[in-house]
């Protein structure tokens, strides 16, 4: 049954369309909970994905973070990417723009010359445990983060530390979005803010 999230999709994929003809949709990540699949827009890399919930629709952006920076009339209203809800209205012109802005980064990295890593700079070490990633700070001792990852993206409860072990931030994700409770911690592991997501 066709309802407003149908043809606000509808819609979407038109205006990525509009906004460089040459950008390819494919739908990927059928799973049984979402038969439908995901739809991925790419041009030079993966530009975003549209994604249908229940209560919304949600496009995702690859460069999300960088691209932000250039979304001047604040269509990004979630951590690299747009939330439209039924009654949302979307800005078809900046959308088309942003398009653009995030094709424009792809060929901006494709065409830039890799800068080598600092040697002062490190990675930090990652082990799953019992189907937990645990990343560790850069001296390989004490834990900087634990969570889930599903579908590449982080999943349920999650909780980042200081080098001395004691925590720092706790909180949930929903398929890659902070959603609920978010609780930092003082330098003593007590509790000192909890904001809502």
């Amino acid at each position: 049954m066709t309802d407003w999230r149908t043809k606000t999709m509808s819609r979407i994929r038109k205006l990525v369309k509009e906004a460089d003809p040459k950008i390819t949709e494919e739908v990927k990540y059928k799973t049984p909970s979402n038969p439908d699949g995901v739809f991925v827009w790419s041009l030079d890399g993966m530009i975003s994905t549209g994604e249908t919930y229940k209560k919304h629709l949600r496009l995702s952006f690859a460069k999300g973070p960088a691209l932000k920076k250039k979304d001047t009339k604040g269509l990004i209203n979630s951590y690299r990417a747009i939330l439209l809800h039924e009654e949302d209205k979307l800005n078809e012109t900046a959308f088309k723009k942003l398009i653009r802005d995030a094709v424009a980064l792809n060929r901006e990295k494709k065409t830039t010359p890799k800068k080598k890593a600092s040697k002062s700079v490190k990675s930090k070490p990652t082990k799953v445990v019992r189907g937990y990633t645990i990343k560790y700070h850069a001296d390989s001792k004490t834990m900087w983060s634990k969570g889930k990852i599903k579908d590449g993206q982080p999943d349920g409860y999650w909780e980042w530390y200081r080098a001395d072990g004691t925590l720092k931030r706790s909180g949930t994700f929903k398929k890659g979005e902070a959603v609920g409770k978010w609780t930092t911690y003082d330098t003593k592991g007590k509790p000192y803010k909890v904001t809502e997501k």
